[in-house]
């Protein structure tokens, strides 16, 4: 277990020198600023455009600066380069007669790709969760300020300004409400086991599809598993935005059938890594 982790730690911290940190930083740039953007309310108490700039919720926030997207690219920006490093590995016959000649087994070496990149999309959500955590407090209190300055007209011809807007467990809620803080950060054990589940398919998938070259099939057959995994993963997200949600039935198999094909590439990776001949 120690060299697997060591070997772990290596290729981690040679991955984010490369390219993760860069994706990393960049993408929670980019989200901060179109979050922070949109959240600012703009125009004066007695403007009409000023009405729904004062009442958005942080979830409406969120969900209409569309930064799932950025969310989106990122993630598969850190998968695509992990991926071209783990194929350099493979392809190249210095690296590859390397980690094969270690003191350790295969099947430690595969895991530790698998680990590798666990711990790059762990860290990835992780920082996303800080940066939007972190901007719920400002934008919250700008909009409850300024929601007191918005002057009503009441039918009766009286005006009606300094309500208080004060909002309660709105960070709760906003992450019940939005499609995109509900699918990526789960607050729910259902929701959770189907990002999990889905997420450890793509990751070994992922993994198996990169050093396993021998054949083409393996490969495609690796790439169906990502799309269905990153289907289960964004199932939430996905039926929200194009059709009817079934939560509880759909989310439950999907990702039972997520978690069994999962484990069976894990396996069928060390397996195949056990066996191979050719460094």
């Amino acid at each position: 277990m120690k060299q697997t982790m060591t070997l772990t730690n290596y290729l981690f911290t040679w991955f984010m020198k490369q390219y993760g940190k860069w994706i990393v930083i960049a993408t929670a740039f980019i989200g901060f600023c179109m979050v922070f953007g949109y959240g600012m309310p703009k125009g004066s108490g007695q403007d009409m455009s000023f009405f729904p700039n004062a009442f958005r919720t942080y979830d409406q926030i969120v969900d209409y600066s569309m930064v799932e997207f950025v969310f989106a690219f990122g993630l598969l920006a850190l998968l695509v380069c992990a991926f071209v490093q783990m194929v350099s590995f493979s392809t190249n016959g210095k690296g590859i007669y390397s980690l094969m000649l270690l003191p350790m087994k295969r099947q430690q070496v595969f895991l530790s790709f698998v680990w590798n990149l666990t711990t790059v999309v762990v860290m990835y959500f992780a920082v996303w969760f800080l940066m939007l955590f972190v901007l719920y407090f400002p934008l919250t209190a700008l909009c409850e300020n300024a929601a007191q300055d918005v002057v009503y007209h009441l039918q009766n011809g009286s005006t009606l300004t300094g309500m208080d807007a004060t909002l309660n467990n709105g960070l709760y809620l906003a992450f019940q409400r939005s499609d995109f803080l509900s699918s990526a950060f789960p607050v729910s054990g259902l929701q959770a086991m189907r990002l999990v589940s889905g997420l450890s398919l793509v990751i070994v998938a992922t993994v198996l599809g990169a050093l396993y070259t021998d054949r083409l099939f393996t490969r495609l057959a690796m790439l169906a598993q990502v799309v269905l995994g990153f289907y289960v993963a964004g199932y939430r997200f996905i039926e929200r935005s194009f059709g009817d949600i079934q939560e509880m039935p759909a989310t439950f198999y999907l990702s039972g059938i997520a978690l069994v094909l999962a484990v069976g590439v894990l396996v069928f990776g060390m397996v195949m890594m056990a066996k191979r001949r050719n460094v």
